[in-house]
């Protein structure tokens, strides 16, 4: 506890704010129903092709250093090195189409948030704010 015993007075010290005005646009049931429609035609973002992506750069990096050191190894077995080229490969095609795929899901999401924001644009602009114009 403080030694500081002093009482303490909140009165005329702060100031009660007042809502602001705001704009109602009365939208047509016919506009919303479109509006949800585009909504939910969004796909759901989610980090599955950046994790396998991910997984099979790793993958691709370590079948790498697998076959430098095989390089110099004379004692591996040749399906070794047949399997350490076909893990590489494999690795290196999963990374670039996940990556794709993520690119294409990210592009098609902001395509269709600018579209709701481009309709929701037009919705506004078809009414006459009436507080402008008095």
């Amino acid at each position: 506890m403080s030694g500081n015993n002093a009482p303490m007075d909140f009165s005329d010290k702060f100031a009660l704010a007042s809502p602001k005005k705001q704009t109602l646009y009365p939208i047509s049931q016919r506009d919303w129903q479109r509006l949800k429609t585009m909504i939910q035609s969004i796909v759901a973002q989610t980090n599955w092709y950046q994790t396998i992506c991910s997984a099979s750069v790793g993958i691709f990096a370590t079948s790498v250093f697998f076959l430098f050191g095989f390089e110099s190894s004379k004692e591996v077995k040749g399906w070794v090195v047949i399997l350490a080229w076909v893990i590489l490969g494999v690795s290196l095609a999963l990374a670039i189409v996940c990556f794709m795929f993520d690119r294409n899901i990210k592009q098609r999401n902001v395509f269709a948030k600018e579209q709701i924001i481009e309709e929701m644009k037009v919705v506004e602009s078809s009414f006459e704010n009436t507080e402008d114009s008095k």
